[in-house]
């Protein structure tokens, strides 16, 4: 599941596509977050909406008869602002779910209990910033980038804040999947796992050392303190220490990584 502008193009995984995995016998199902990196009209007045309280809390009230669990184990995967609902949805529906994984992702705290609480603390000022907005996020609803700005100060910012460690083209190939708006929404909701739901799920986080979008810092508080909620039930932490945001540019690791989760 991925957060950012760039749907669920992120991971860039081997087993991209939907359904089995010969060599594993698992099945990947990328999803992209509505309201995140939208690109058609309806779609970005949809995510200047914001949604109901009642929708997001349905899933702990529902009625009827008790949810099935599902006949194969599943893993719940995030990346980026992803992670902020990896979080609603363990806390909201654990007994679904067999593993979450955080992909460099958000993963809110008590102290810090929103995407831009995280992203506004002391560890997440480390990261890079745009150097330029297009529009008033305050009137627009969105936070908005020109990702086909001719201006090389600002392509360099960009590879810097995604890929550092990618080749020009294949930054230049990630841009070609990247949509300019991101709902405000997802910045200020809350995302935080109680004890009893979300934080009784196993758990793993992938830490990018080189990450300027998602400071390493950040990453390092987050995980310490999601451990300080749940002392019984810790991050497995697996370390890739000179990656950039989007992971590094040879994959084969990380989905070691997945592929190795235990369910």
């Amino acid at each position: 599941m991925d957060g950012d502008r760039q749907g669920a193009r992120t991971a860039r995984a081997p087993d991209r596509r939907r359904g089995p995995t010969p060599a594993r016998h698992r099945e990947v199902h990328p999803e992209g977050l509505p309201g995140s990196g939208l690109a058609r009209p309806r779609d970005r007045a949809l995510a200047r909406r914001r949604p109901h309280p009642r929708r997001l809390r349905a899933p702990r009230h529902r009625r009827g008869p008790p949810r099935r669990p599902p006949r194969r184990p599943v893993v719940l995967v995030g990346h980026s602002m992803g992670g902020l609902s990896v979080s609603r949805v363990a806390d909201a529906v654990p007994e679904l779910l067999s593993h979450i994984c955080y992909m460099a992702a958000f993963c809110p705290s008590r102290t810090m209990p929103s995407l831009m609480d995280c992203a506004s603390s002391p560890e997440g000022q480390h990261a890079l910033t745009p150097l330029h907005q297009v529009g008033d996020p305050e009137k627009l609803g969105v936070l908005r980038l020109n990702w086909r700005t001719s201006d090389r100060r600002e392509l360099a910012a960009f590879k810097e804040m995604i890929c550092a460690d990618h080749t020009d083209a294949q930054f230049l190939r990630v841009l070609e999947g990247m949509q300019t708006d991101e709902s405000m929404t997802a910045y200020v909701d809350r995302a935080v796992g109680r004890a009893a739901t979300w934080g009784r799920l196993p758990r793993t986080y992938l830490r990018f050392g080189k990450d300027r979008t998602l400071a390493t810092q950040l990453q390092d508080r987050m995980i310490a303190e999601a451990d300080e909620l749940t002392p019984h039930n810790r991050f497995t932490v697996h370390n890739f220490p000179n990656a950039g945001h989007l992971g590094p540019p040879d994959p084969t690791r990380v989905t070691d990584a997945l592929h190795g989760l235990p369910l």
